[in-house]
Order: structure tokens, then C-alpha cells, then sequence
């Protein structure tokens, strides 16, 4: 975020901005239907939806700076000050994963093999998830989905004992 932040040429940055909406987009899917779904099955419900109203919330900032420059940019201060607010939020949302140590209780309670399961999983839908920040109410839909259903099935096997 911070090459984001310092880059003069606003077309560059634009372009860079595109694709950073690309990788979170991607990111939160993946995040949300592995991850949230490993947590939530662990029994962890507290962690589960204070995870997944951060997230919601990152995903609502998403949406509404990839509507509002999509088709290019009128104001760079502000497109300054809006990339600032997105670094702040993707900061909030990485601090939450540190602060809870969600990873850390996933890797104490997982057996090796599922832990690679879900890496590997995680690498899946990823790469099928959708690029764009969902619409608020907006559902996977497509090849993404096939992947989200077989996982959640896969990932109710990583609560036994």
C-alpha cells in the first residue's frame, strides 16, 4: 500500500489501484470461505463474527472506491485521501488476524494435512474468486461457487477430533 500511497503518475496509480481492488477482492473471498469457515467449524464463534463484520465492512470500502474510480479519476486529492482510508482499513483488517492470533489457533488445533488442505484450498478459490468487490447482498455465483461448496463440505471434517 505504501508504493500505492507514493506513486506521481496518477494513470500508474490508477492502474495499481485496479489491481489492489483485484488482490483484496480476491483475498476476501478466499479469507472468508476457507479461513472464517475453518474458524466457525472449530467452534470459535466469537472470532468467526467479529472476522466476518471486519471483513463485511473492508468489502463495503472496496465496493465504494472501485465504483467511484473505475472509469478514472476527477479529484487526485481526494483519491489521495480515499487510498489513505483504504491502507487504514487494510491495516485494521490485518491487525484483527494478528491481534486475535487466528492463525496461530488454527495451527494449534489442525493437524498438518488439514492445514495443508486448507492452504491449498485457500490457493483455489482464490484464484476463482471473483475480482471485483461483491455488491452489498451480492452471492458467489459460478465456477467460484462449485469450489465454496466443496470446501465447506471438506472444512466440517477439520472440527472432528
Amino acid at each position: 500500500m505504501d508504493i500505492l500511497d507514493n506513486i506521481p503518475d496518477l494513470n500508474v496509480k490508477l492502474a495499481l489501484f485496479n489491481d489492489t481492488i483485484k488482490l483484496f477482492s480476491q483475498h476476501n473471498v478466499a479469507e472468508e470461505v476457507v479461513l472464517y469457515s475453518t474458524v466457525k467449524n472449530l467452534g470459535l464463534k466469537q472470532l468467526y463474527d467479529t472476522a466476518l463484520e471486519q471483513t463485511r465492512q473492508f468489502e463495503k470500502l472496496l465496493t465504494e472506491l472501485d465504483q467511484k474510480y473505475s472509469t478514472g479519476c476527477n479529484d487526485t486529492r481526494q483519491f489521495q485521501e480515499d487510498i489513505l482510508k483504504l491502507k487504514e482499513s487494510f491495516n485494521k483488517h490485518v491487525s484483527l488476524i494478528e491481534s486475535t492470533e487466528m492463525v496461530a489457533i488454527l495451527e494449534s488445533k489442525l493437524s498438518q494435512e488439514n492445514i495443508d488442505s486448507i492452504n491449498h484450498w485457500f490457493d483455489q478459490i482464490k484464484s476463482v474468486a471473483p475480482t471485483r468487490p461483491p455488491a452489498t447482498g451480492e452471492l458467489l455465483s459460478g465456477p467460484a461457487l462449485v469450489y465454496v461448496d466443496k470446501f465447506r463440505d471438506i472444512s466440517k471434517r477439520f472440527s472432528a477430533p
